[in-house]
């Protein structure tokens, strides 16, 4: 588990690749987040991060998508640069 942060801004990089994470929760309070990696996890639904309105790196590859209908929380993320990450 990588986590970085900027001394002004808060957390701004996490990287929880290879945790078995099965649900994205408990980012609610990274509202500064911009790059977030969730490799290799268990990850069926992209929920709870509509609080990520900084986010511009959303890496959820090798995963278990099955669900993409909650998306539309993440209104600043630009999917068509970012579509690749799935």
């Amino acid at each position: 588990m990588i986590l970085t942060t900027s001394t002004k801004s808060g957390l701004v990089f996490a990287d929880l690749s290879f945790n078995n994470i099965e649900m994205i929760e408990g980012l609610d309070k990274l509202t500064k987040l911009q790059d977030l990696t969730l490799y290799n996890n268990r990850i069926s639904r992209i929920e709870n991060m509509d609080m990520l309105t900084e986010l511009h790196v959303l890496s959820l590859g090798n995963n278990n998508l099955t669900d993409l209908e909650n998306v539309s929380g993440l209104s600043s993320f630009n999917w068509s640069d970012k579509y690749q990450a799935f």
